[in-house]
């Protein structure tokens, strides 16, 4: 069964399998999957193509998918990789990967 705090907001091609749970506040926007079992805290941001393994765990605050911070990024394609069973602390944040279209695995 998932569980989605009514404060979180989902938008875009969204994908949640069984047993996800999203925290308060937090905002998943863009072609996004998330296999089961994952746990998402309060106020997570997760936007971009994003793809989130099983029984992961995401802590507050955490921030997944932003455009990359790099000065190369000329707006290519990208997205973010996380694989199973992945632990993603408070405050952490994932870009996307930078060029060659590749991602970032976790």
């Amino acid at each position: 069964m998932k569980r989605i705090h009514p404060t979180a907001i989902i938008s875009g091609e969204v994908e949640l399998e069984e047993d996800v749970e999203i925290g308060p506040y937090s905002v998943l926007e863009g072609k996004i999957t998330i296999a089961k079992g994952t746990k998402i805290g309060a106020r997570v941001s997760i936007k971009g193509e994003v793809s989130i393994g099983r029984d992961c765990k995401i802590y507050d605050g955490a921030v997944i998918g932003e455009e990359p911070q790099h000065l190369k990024y000329a707006g290519e394609k990208t997205k973010v990789i996380v694989g199973d069973r992945v632990i993603i602390r408070e405050y952490v944040t994932i870009h996307r990967g930078t060029p060659f279209g590749t991602g970032v695995t976790v």
